[in-house]
């Protein structure tokens, strides 16, 4: 896989026209975990794209004709510049456009709607963690943040059983994995963030969670994928994408 890749637009920022229109364009934002979500399935797959960075708190003016809703990611493609939208539907889009790509889904549709079900019923669980996506009185709230982590230590847990990823087939992770994990990385940051030592935590308190991490860590994928950032940094850039 072969991939291009600009510096953040922001305001007042010329529209950089695609050079190649055979090969795909992502608008994206680094510490976005939509945009995550579609930059590791694009690495997965091996799909060449151009990557232009966009800088959310000074959108170029032109972005608003990308996408109407000033939202990312989006995938631009073909002749006629095609462009869709939603992290899930461009994961999609993905699989079924690039049959000779690897496979992230599973081919039968009852397993597939499991696995959407599942991506919805873990990213409600880890939405409900408080302060999750700041760094402010973390220690302070640790008791009401640590009793919303065991929930989802205990989803995990029960969806891997005694398989390496959620995916639960083979030792390769999925879309299910993909799609959660730009959302479960940012649990230990947070436990760094508060004075403890998130390896010690997990291992202690959240073992699903530890173990799936260590997989997922070194993932190929992920590694090619991954930015290394400063945890604070991380997670005061991440703020705000949680919902979105």
């Amino acid at each position: 896989m072969s991939e291009l890749t600009a510096n953040n637009y922001q305001k007042g920022d010329h529209f950089p026209a695609r050079a190649d229109p055979n090969i795909l364009r992502v608008y994206y934002n680094q510490p976005c975990p939509f945009s995550e979500r579609v930059r590791l399935v694009l690495t997965a797959k091996g799909i060449e794209h151009e990557k232009i960075a966009i800088k959310l708190r000074s959108k170029p003016e032109w972005f608003q004709s990308v996408n109407p809703s000033g939202k990312i990611p989006v995938i631009e493609f073909g002749a006629d510049n095609r462009r869709l939208t939603e992290s899930l539907v461009i994961a999609d889009y993905l699989e079924a456009a690039f049959p000779d790509t690897r496979r992230l889904q599973p081919d039968d549709p009852y397993e597939r709607a499991n696995d959407r079900v599942f991506i919805e019923i873990l990213l409600a669980a880890i939405f409900k963690i408080p302060f999750i996506y700041t760094v402010e009185n973390l220690s302070e709230n640790w008791s009401q943040i640590a009793a919303t982590l065991k929930p989802v230590d205990i989803l995990v847990a029960e969806r891997r059983g005694n398989n390496k990823f959620l995916s639960g087939a083979g030792n390769v992770p999925n879309l299910v994995d993909y799609a959660v994990w730009p959302f479960i990385k940012a649990v230990p940051q947070i436990a760094d963030i508060a004075g403890y030592d998130s390896d010690d935590y997990l291992r202690q308190e959240l073992p699903a969670i530890h173990d799936y991490m260590g997989c997922m860590s070194s993932d190929p994928t992920v590694l090619q994928t991954e930015v290394i950032e400063d945890n604070e940094c991380c997670v005061r850039r991440r703020h705000g994408f949680a919902k979105k």
